[in-house]
């Protein structure tokens, strides 16, 4: 017979991690935007808009899942 899985992170946790998720996740939204407003074509780096925009839509996703990612 299977045991039940359990969450390795306490529920009581699970707000805070939201929350910290989608906090973080907009900033670094807001500088993807900044950097691309503020660069010129010429001064771009692909790697850094890249790290940038994956990092932000992992955060999200993760706030939008109910921060299930990185449990």
């Amino acid at each position: 017979m299977a045991s039940p899985v359990n969450s390795p992170v306490p529920q009581r946790l699970y707000p805070f991690l939201a929350v910290s998720n989608l906090s973080i996740g907009l900033a670094l939204s807001a500088a993807f935007f900044i950097y691309e407003v503020t660069k010129t074509k010429y001064t771009r780096k692909l790697s850094e808009e890249v790290m940038l925009a994956g990092l932000a839509s992992f955060l999200l996703v993760c706030h939008k899942l109910g921060s299930s990612l990185l449990l």
